[in-house]
């Protein structure tokens, strides 16, 4: 190897393999299987609700007639911390897909341009939803900038710029991981890191706008101490510098930051981390040398389920299918990397009321909203696999119905994460709420986790693994499942707060335990008489 920074870059092959990667993540939408075409429906589905957001946020521009640098910040805040927490969910796959390494690993491909082709797929994902969370504002935004033409094609370099740095800052971390954490623990590590990220930055999409607020309204003095802590603030620094405004030294030095962070984190990702990269990514592919466990611990992992899990499981293809969930839920580092973020959002509105004492009562609302809805993302989760072609074994198997398949895999999903995630989120806001007899409101939406999670199975055959993993699929299925959930479990806090207001409280609980008893065993039937689509072809 060369120890010329730029040696070993070949952009003409870094853009072959991007090409090939894009078709192959865009276009394997479920093939033959799923019957979808190829559309990267869930990148679309992606886009648009991005480009509603932002057409709600750039309408400030006319509305409340902001300067230039807040109006830039809040758009760059809002693309920085939802475009990067989509980044970051979307890594794992891009950055960290074993099963390349059995096509590009016997070639002559150097390390920092395999690196480059994985970056631009990161960045061209990270640089599609940033312009679809500002288009609108690229055109709002000529109320307050004269000449009209100088913001649209300003906005559009800086969010570009911006872009660039929440996927060069994504690589850049990964790839400084793999040189300090070894192979043997890089699988859980990585996990936990996706997860303090995207925690991250969701306290800072939290948080930014409510500082925003305490001064003066929707303004905000760009010679504030703490902006320069922000990296939005960069870049709108950098944009208000390029439509005219007047230079301010703490301007210069945002506007500085901007530039020079951004090519930095990316050069230095490339050219000095790559051979790291490439080492770890050829590990991952292989299967470990492991001593014999021993007899205590493979005892331990054949021992029967304990006597009330196995009166629950009393179908072997229930029990059979819980445990493969179960295995895969805990070992498998692809399927961690895309669970055990979402927790990361009931956490930041468990603590939020700590920081803004405005969430003293919607903070526990909205955790409960989430934690409502997370069954149905961890199910739909557990439907994507890169070996999505071994999820045929379920489907040749003898099976009337999918019913057994799908209620294991949701019972795993209850036990193995959702039930944990209420044990960690009760002491957090025991703590930060006030009142603590709002946290009575847990046991509504607990009761009516078990029918909530039911939705997957009402559409279609369940069968996990099964479906291949396309750039945007995640997130889209993440909002989707979210609105549902969040609206069937907003509906239930919110009669159990008024309940506990009024004074009814317990003939509240008891009266929708009754009625969610008759809906579950409804649906129950309807996903067990249903025949399995494998069985009749």
């Amino acid at each position: 190897m060369s120890a010329t920074p730029s040696a070993g870059l070949d952009l003409r092959q870094a853009l072959n393999i991007l090409r090939a990667t894009l078709l192959m993540r865009l276009r394997t939408g479920g093939g033959t299987r799923l019957g979808r075409g190829g559309k990267p429906r869930g990148l679309i589905f992606l886009g648009i609700f991005y480009a509603v957001m932002g057409m709600f946020v750039g309408m400030l521009a006319p509305k409340a007639h902001v300067d230039v640098f807040t109006y830039a910040l809040i758009l760059f805040a809002m693309t920085f911390f939802l475009g990067g927490s989509m980044v970051v969910s979307e890594s794992s796959q891009v950055l960290f897909n074993p099963s390349e390494s059995d096509i590009l690993g016997h070639r002559p491909i150097h390390p920092r341009t395999l690196l480059l082709a994985k970056s631009l797929s990161l960045f061209l994902l990270s640089a599609g939803l940033a312009v679809a969370l500002n288009l609108a504002a690229l055109v709002m935004g000529t109320w307050i900038v004269q000449p009209v033409w100088v913001f649209p094609i300003v906005h559009f370099v800086v969010t570009l710029l911006l872009a660039l740095l929440a996927s060069g800052s994504v690589v850049f971390v990964y790839a400084l991981l793999t040189r300090w954490v070894g192979r043997e623990r890089f699988d859980s590590f990585i996990s936990w890191v996706q997860v303090l990220t995207t925690a991250g930055l969701l306290i800072g999409y939290q948080v930014v706008p409510r500082m925003i607020q305490r001064f003066r309204g929707f303004r905000i003095d760009s010679n504030q101490p703490w902006l320069p802590l922000l990296p939005p603030a960069w870049f709108a620094a950098l944009e208000s510098l390029m439509v005219g405004v007047h230079p301010t030294p703490r301007l210069l030095v945002m506007a500085g930051l901007a530039l020079t962070v951004t090519i930095g984190v990316s050069w230095a990702a490339v050219a000095r981390l790559s051979e790291a990269y490439a080492r770890t990514l050829s590990a991952l592919s292989e299967t470990p040398a492991t001593l014999p466990r021993p007899r205590a611990d493979v005892e331990r992992r054949s021992r029967p389920l304990n006597p009330l899990l196995a009166a629950w499981l009393r179908d072997p293809v229930e029990r059979g299918v819980y445990r493969l969930m179960r295995a895969y839920m805990t070992r498998d580092r692809d399927v961690r990397m895309r669970l055990y973020p979402s927790l990361a959002t009931i956490l930041v509105f468990a603590i939020l009321p700590m920081i803004e004492s405005s969430m003293n009562r919607a903070g526990p609302l909205f955790a409960l909203m989430f934690i409502g809805m997370l069954t149905n993302t961890a199910m739909a989760t557990l439907k994507m696999s890169p070996q999505y072609a071994a999820g045929d074994v379920f489907r040749y198997a003898p099976l009337a119905s999918s019913a057994a398949i799908f209620h294991g895999a949701r019972k795993a999903v209850i036990v193995g994460f959702v039930l944990p995630a209420f044990a960690m989120i009760v002491p957090v806001l025991w703590f930060t709420v006030r009142q603590h007899q709002l946290l009575l409101t847990i046991l509504p939406v607990l009761a009516a986790m078990p029918t909530l999670s039911l939705i997957n199975g009402l559409v279609g055959d369940y069968v996990p693994l099964s479906v291949p993993m396309t750039i945007g699929r995640q997130g889209a299925m993440n909002i989707l499942y979210m609105s549902l959930g969040a609206l069937a479990a907003a509906g239930i806090s919110a009669v159990s707060v008024l309940s506990i207001r009024m004074g009814w409280f317990w003939p509240f609980l008891a009266i929708e335990v009754v009625v969610l008893a008759g809906i579950h065993a409804v649906l129950l039937r309807g996903i067990r008489v249903r025949p399995f689509a494998a069985a009749l072809e």
